[in-house]
């Protein structure tokens, strides 16, 4: 294949424009052209005036030309603005910085590091180097590379594996002994199998002073709830809870269900239970009352006594209870 006779009189001319200028070589538009076309590097300047930074900046620049002939250049924007603006180079007004950028054969590269010859030098020393080690473009920086194995840096991530897996083992064991308290709870509460509660209130007699302490009136005892678990197959009930209703004797009955933030773990649901009663006080008076309790056969103990409310005054009796639509009670 023959070489295109035009190319190598290019890549002639481009050889012999820099060979002939030991120093910072000056770039005009027809020179840019064919410096980016021949793939070779070149750290550009490109300055303007009046401008005291490009100015300040030209002892390095010389001395950096000095260092690496054929490789430094600048390009004055006020000769040649159209090879600036090709390459988005604009300049402040009021305070003018020269632009610098590295040209390494496929693109630019923007130099912001310091104007010291010494920045300089390491800049271009690490664009120059094999690209393996050549450091991230920007910025240069005169600190050494870091080795590959720190250790300082490897016992500071020791020490933030060892708080995370501390971190982690304490919040599992926390949430192993939330569950362990669960089960045991789950335990110790009366198993919920299919089937039917029945709840029976007793209309015993209330319990009166007696010398001995209090006594069933007429021999009787004194009114309770009781608390069963029918079984569906055989019809078969087995008694789960009782709830002793001293002085007074339990006659009708009314179930409700109880409000949802009494609900075991908000979604449970459990009753509040009101029944009739004849309440009888130490001194001996008789009066009617409602006596509220609370049921749920998934807790331990099934049944609990909320309050007594007395209804009516001495010598009343309360027969019956029922419940509105609105959940309020009616006594009567």
């Amino acid at each position: 294949m023959t070489p295109c006779p035009q190319l190598l009189l290019g890549l002639c001319m481009v050889a012999a424009a820099w060979a002939e200028t030991p120093g910072v070589v000056v770039i005009d538009g027809p020179l840019m052209d064919r410096i980016l076309s021949s793939g070779g590097a070149a750290f550009i300047k490109f300055d303007t005036s009046p401008c005291a930074r490009c100015t300040g900046l030209d002892a390095a620049w010389e001395a950096l030309a000095a260092e690496f002939p054929g490789l430094v250049a600048r390009v004055d924007c006020v000769q040649t603005p159209d090879v600036c603006a090709a390459r988005h180079v604009v300049f402040d007004g009021e305070d003018p910085q020269p632009a610098m950028k590295f040209w390494t054969g496929s693109g630019f590269r923007r130099y912001t590091g310091p104007h010291e010859l010494d920045y300089l030098r390491f800049y271009v020393q690490s664009k120059l180097a094999p690209p393996e080690a050549s450091p991230t473009d920007g910025a240069p920086s005169t600190a050494p590379p870091r080795p590959l194995h720190d250790p300082r840096r490897t016992q500071r991530d020791d020490l933030r594996q060892a708080v995370w897996l501390l971190f982690l083992y304490a919040s599992g064991l926390i949430l192993f002994l939330v569950l362990v308290r669960r089960a045991v709870w789950y335990l110790r509460s009366p198993a919920e199998d299919p089937g039917w509660l029945l709840v029976v209130s007793s209309a015993g007699a209330p319990l009166v002073p007696s010398p001995t302490g209090y006594a069933p009136r007429g021999g009787d005892t004194g009114g309770g709830l009781f608390a069963f678990r029918v079984e569906p197959a055989t019809a078969l009930a087995t008694p789960i809870a009782f709830h002793t209703s001293a002085h007074a004797a339990l006659g009708h009955l009314c179930a409700l269900l109880a409000p949802r933030a009494l609900w075991l773990r908000g979604w449970l649901p459990c009753y509040i239970l009101h029944a009739a009663a004849e309440c009888c006080s130490p001194d001996g008076a008789r009066a009617g009352g409602v006596v509220s309790l609370f049921l749920d056969a998934r807790r331990a103990p099934c049944l609990r006594l909320i309050r007594t409310e007395a209804v009516g005054g001495d010598g009343a009796a309360c027969v019956h209870v029922a419940a509105g639509a609105d959940g309020a009670l009616a006594p009567a």
